[in-house]
């Protein structure tokens, strides 16, 4: 398990031709961003989550980044657990 606190940025995206895709997360935590090997369902959820999570305090305007060279991934994500407090996200995976 790996309990990422409190995270400044997520990038979610995919590499690779379509039905050869590989979708990662990119999570900084303020020690750099790591990179997560998910599935395309999690990266729903995930997205789905912090939406829900942030409501009205979602920022507005153009999409953020994108992934852009992520690198070897640390793990396959096997389970993601997301809290919220005060506008804060919080994340921990699982292999």
């Amino acid at each position: 398990m790996r309990d990422l606190g409190t995270i400044g940025h997520f990038v979610a995206g995919a590499v690779g031709e379509p039905g050869r895709r590989v979708f990662l997360i990119e999570i900084d935590a303020g020690s750099g961003p790591e990179c997560y090997l998910v599935e395309k369902e999690q990266v729903a959820a995930v997205a789905g989550a912090i939406v829900e999570a942030l409501g009205d305090d979602l920022p507005a305007g153009a999409p953020g980044p994108h992934l852009e060279d992520p690198g070897e991934p640390a793990f396959r994500v096997g389970r993601i657990a997301i809290g919220w407090a005060g506008g804060l996200v919080s994340i921990e995976l699982h292999p």
